[in-house]
């Protein structure tokens, strides 16, 4: 595996949480007002023109989260191509919310974020999975390391990209992971199943983890996957049941 491509992993990571701390400061400054134009609907609604700082906001939203999509599909392509329909869908979805491309169907600028969160939150999935793939160690990723100034394509992972990899689960798959289980956890939690307290059980312990060698990590996954196949919580564990098998493939 190419140092590079590791490093190029870390740092769309770190820039994914610098969009969702910008995300937050744009979308409540939008004004949507109705929308008087229209004459067929009477709850129609449209944006005002945006103030100089919301100006300024969408400005770095956009040109932040338009070259981090460049770079993760640059990475896409080098690691698992069939995933690029997926992101890209998500892509025209969030650029839509943030170059106001389509009426809001609500005055509520919080279900705005919400929308741009969500593809944000797929987008990241998917960026789970290739941190998963670079984890594996059956890569052959042949690119000429400019760093160290040799090609690596022997799949082999050296002790300084296990390090990596701890910095990949940090910033790729806990957030996710941790969003995802406390959704399920909390669900959970409303239910009259007598499997309630094992879930509520693992899903403490994986909170709690903070790396992939985390003793127990693997079998908490792993036996939450179990329990989630039960019926009683099926429904409510999808979103969770493919992070929990990303976890199977981080082993150094």
């Amino acid at each position: 595996m190419n140092q590079r491509t590791l490093h190029n992993m870390r740092i769309a990571a770190i820039v994914a949480c610098e969009i969702e701390e910008l995300a937050p400061r744009y979308f409540p400054l939008l004004d949507i007002v109705k929308d008087d134009t229209n004459t067929t609907d009477v709850r129609a609604y449209c944006y005002a023109e945006l103030n100089d700082e919301a100006v300024e906001l969408q400005k770095q939203l956009s040109d932040k989260y338009l070259n981090w999509c460049k770079d993760c599909e640059e990475l896409m392509h080098k690691i698992d191509p069939d995933r690029m329909n997926d992101f890209d869908n998500a892509r025209q979805r969030a650029v839509e919310a943030i170059d106001m491309k389509k009426n809001p169907r609500t005055p509520n600028t919080n279900k705005l974020l919400f929308e741009f969160n969500k593809n944000m939150k797929a987008q990241k999935t998917i960026l789970s999975y290739l941190s998963a793939k670079l984890g594996k160690g059956n890569l052959r990723i042949d690119e000429k390391d400019e760093n160290e100034g040799t090609t690596s394509s022997t799949g082999n992972i050296s002790s300084e990209e296990c390090i990596g990899k701890e910095v990949l689960f940090a910033h790729c798959i806990k957030p996710i992971l941790d969003e995802e289980v406390l959704i399920f956890r909390d669900a959970a939690f409303n239910k009259t199943s007598e499997i309630v307290e094992d879930i509520i059980a693992l899903c403490d312990n994986i909170l709690n983890s903070d790396y992939p060698e985390f003793p127990g990590l693997d079998e908490n996954c792993s036996r939450l996957a179990e329990v989630c196949q039960q019926d009683s919580v099926k429904g409510i564990a999808k979103p969770l049941l493919p992070l929990l098998k990303i976890i199977a493939n981080l082993s150094c």
